[in-house]
């Protein structure tokens, strides 16, 4: 059996982004993330569990990293007046853990 386990996170998060458009007929707009957060309270992930003979024992969940960092790069073309396609690329970077990362297609309807 599992009982309850309550985990809290507290993550101040600063980012700024960049964009800029090129083109007057066709325009092409392309844009940078950048992003940076870091936990204040444990990092530590861990449950308390319990055999069937009754036995309790921990069981360590994966730590959350302190610091994280996040970039993320995107492309929107102009198709037509109302139709816009685009791509992203973003990664967010646990300093001294792992890593995420997503590609993402856009297509935007204007009207």
């Amino acid at each position: 059996t599992v009982g309850t386990d309550n985990v809290h996170s507290l993550q101040p998060y600063v980012g700024v982004s960049f964009g800029r458009t090129f083109g007057r007929v066709r325009p092409v707009t392309v844009g940078l993330d950048l992003g940076y957060a870091h936990e204040l309270l444990g990092t530590a992930r861990a449950v308390l569990v319990q055999a069937p003979d009754g036995t309790p024992f921990g069981a360590p969940g994966v730590a959350l990293p302190h610091n994280r960092v996040s970039v993320g790069l995107h492309l929107e073309d102009t198709l037509t007046s109302n139709l816009r396609i685009g791509i992203g690329y973003g990664a967010t970077f646990g300093i001294g853990s792992g890593s995420t990362q997503a590609v993402n297609l856009s297509m935007r309807y204007v009207y």
